[in-house]
């Protein structure tokens, strides 16, 4: 279903002069930390006995178990602006600058 209305200022669209409206898609997704490795963790590498333990280690973990934790839906909203409130988020996508003011909307 279409909205009618900005869901920023609640402009009604169909009353506006204006022919367009933007439609804005934010999609957040959680984004894990690289793992470091140290010197240490590198010099055991060609240890049979560190092979022999990351290959029990790889053997005993159960794959779906471990694709569920891994695996991350996106989080994705839309939202419908006018022009104005769209000039506005675009100058500002995050309300940043408008908080520091102490402004809690766009308009």
């Amino acid at each position: 279903m279409t909205s009618h209305r900005c869901d920023a200022c609640r402009a009604n669209l169909a009353d506006s002069d204006d022919q367009h409206h933007y439609a804005v898609r934010v999609e957040v997704q959680r984004v894990n930390r690289p793992v470091e490795l140290a010197d240490a963790d590198l010099d055991d590498q060609d240890d049979p006995a560190h092979l022999a333990e990351v290959a029990a280690l790889l053997c005993s973990t159960d794959r779906a178990a471990c694709l569920r934790h891994t695996v991350l839906e996106p989080s994705q909203t839309s939202y419908v602006l006018c022009t104005a409130c769209y000039a506005k988020f675009q100058a500002d996508p995050l309300g940043v600058r408008r908080r520091r003011n102490g402004n809690r909307c766009w308009n």
